[in-house]
């Protein structure tokens, strides 16, 4: 599984880049977050409880926080 992953033509390139420089492409950086928001706003569109989207908001934003904060690919 491991071996597939990183000789992904999709998938590769990020773990890669992860694995040797502890690094996230500003692309995949833009893709991630937009994902956050999505998924955020399909809990919103959910009628989740308040202290669930509270609580998911939180930790989506620490998400994106050190997504932001990584090293980007060299």
């Amino acid at each position: 599984m491991h071996q597939w992953l990183v000789t992904h033509k999709t998938l590769g390139p990020p773990i890669q880049a992860w694995q040797d420089h502890r690094a996230i492409a500003r692309p995949v950086k833009k893709v991630a977050t937009v994902s956050l928001g999505v998924v955020f706003c399909l809990s919103i569109f959910m009628n989740l409880p308040w202290w669930a989207l509270t609580a998911q908001g939180v930790i989506l934003l620490c998400v994106a926080f050190f997504i932001w904060r990584t090293a980007e690919v060299p």
